[in-house]
């Protein structure tokens, strides 16, 4: 709740702003005049480092882990989840290479909506893992 009202002003609602202040360049807007090699490194960077990642990631290795997987299994479903945890990067990629120019405005406004609501974003999806922790942790998820 407390990241919820002290979020920016630039992300909330042009009625709800407090301080009338013109919202600031976005977060994503800011890697537009990156090269290929520095938005590696962030990309990288942002996979190990964002708060959201990390309790996926361990989440999803706890599973894994208590599985009781063949190494092959354990392998195929490693692969699997990471070919589906990169979705969000790979999907609007190709889009971008096939259809070109008639897919642009839309990814365009994709990303504005996610950096108007990016704190929502995050604190829906830190919520949801913390209600699956407390699942797990009570033996309610079996």
């Amino acid at each position: 709740m407390v990241t919820w009202t002290k979020r920016p002003a630039s992300d909330r609602p042009a009625d709800d702003r407090t301080d009338g202040a013109e919202p600031k360049r976005g977060v994503l807007s800011r890697l537009d005049d990156f090269g290929v090699w520095t938005c590696l490194a962030i990309g990288f960077g942002e996979g190990v480092v964002i708060i959201k990642n990390l309790p996926l990631a361990i989440s999803a290795g706890t599973r894994l882990g208590s599985a009781g997987l063949s190494s092959t299994h354990l392998v195929v479903t490693v692969v699997l989840f990471a070919a589906l945890s990169s979705t969000t990067v790979v999907i609007p990629l190709v889009a971008s290479i096939v259809g070109g120019d008639r897919v642009e405005r839309p990814l365009y406004d994709a990303r504005a909506w996610i950096e108007k609501h990016m704190t929502a974003i995050t604190l829906v999806v830190l919520v949801v893992v913390g209600f699956i922790f407390l699942g797990e942790g009570l033996d309610l998820a079996d």
